[in-house]
């Protein structure tokens, strides 16, 4: 895959949503900051899942991390939105030729989805659920961060609702949950993807360029934006019956973690329960408490 320099340096936005959790952590992460904030944060899940990760920015561009893993390499790619798993040494060389594998590209959902085919298993082979769980960890808490930034205001969706040539206006985060967003090709590495989404409400009114930006106004939260019915105090609720199958389904696949199997300790099994689950995901303490529980009522 060619190597392209970046476009100009990023505006006030709006940005396309899936650029979101490459962009707020939660607060807004202005170009200076990103490879710092960015770099913690890898070395921060590589540390909780006991697995080793060198993290650099190869000089790239302002908003770019790799990640070395033993059998491949991990940029992520904040100006793009994407992540791409490749052979090692393909950022060392200026027209680097893959020799076993073309190498996987796509934003962080396609991304994971993707990761779970048999050529990218292949590819890695022994390394692959190392880099499947961690991938997904990672992935993971970019979108908590979002997700938080959505709900303190630091971060704002617009859109032209019925038309195009309507006004901008803000719009709730918690609607686009129930809207189809049009799929983009985006595959522009290191290139700056400004492309917006077009999108179809649940009852089938077009809603165009959807993007996200961060705030202007003190004080902006998500009651402020156009919303449905507000969900402020609600006490979330997790799907326990859910989470036991996956922590059973984890457990006969590859046992009890064990504090003497460094790559598969409690901390590893949690995240792994993490990146399976459908809707909120509770926090490392729940899980444990329930998967105490699961483990007291099997003996």
């Amino acid at each position: 895959m060619k190597k392209t320099k970046p476009h100009n340096s990023l505006g006030p936005g709006p940005f396309p949503l899936h650029r979101g959790p490459f962009l707020f952590a939660p607060r807004f992460l202005s170009k200076g900051d990103w490879f710092r904030e960015f770099k913690a944060l890898i070395k921060e899940t590589a540390r909780n899942l006991r697995i080793e990760a060198r993290v650099h920015d190869k000089g790239y561009a302002d908003r770019m991390a790799l990640i070395e893993f033993d059998c491949c390499e991990v940029a992520v790619d904040g100006i793009g939105g994407l992540f791409y798993l490749c052979e090692r040494g393909y950022h060392d060389q200026e027209d680097f030729v893959p020799k076993v594998w073309g190498g996987l590209l796509a934003p962080p959902d396609r991304f994971l989805e993707k990761l779970t085919d048999r050529q990218v298993a292949s590819f890695l082979k022994s390394g692959h659920e190392e880099i499947n769980t961690f991938c997904n960890a990672l992935i993971r808490k970019m979108k908590m961060s979002f997700q938080r930034a959505l709900q303190e205001g630091i971060a704002v969706v617009t859109c032209h609702l019925g038309r195009l040539n309507s006004p901008r206006e803000p719009l709730d985060y918690r609607l686009l949950r129930r809207m189809k967003i049009k799929p983009i090709n985006r595959e522009s590495y290191l290139d700056e993807d400004l492309e917006l989404d077009d999108a179809l409400t649940e009852d089938g009114h077009r809603v165009y360029e959807l993007g996200v930006s961060p705030s202007t106004i003190s004080g902006t939260s998500a009651a402020t934006q156009k919303t449905g019915p507000s969900k402020a105090g609600r006490r979330r609720q997790f799907d326990r019956d859910e989470i036991k199958r996956i922590m059973n389904e984890l457990i006969k696949q590859r046992g009890h973690p064990r504090s003497d199997r460094p790559n598969w300790t409690v901390a590893t099994f949690l995240e792994g329960v993490k990146s399976r689950m459908s809707g909120d995901v509770p926090t490392s303490r729940w899980l444990r408490k329930l998967y105490n529980e699961l483990i007291l009522n099997q003996k």
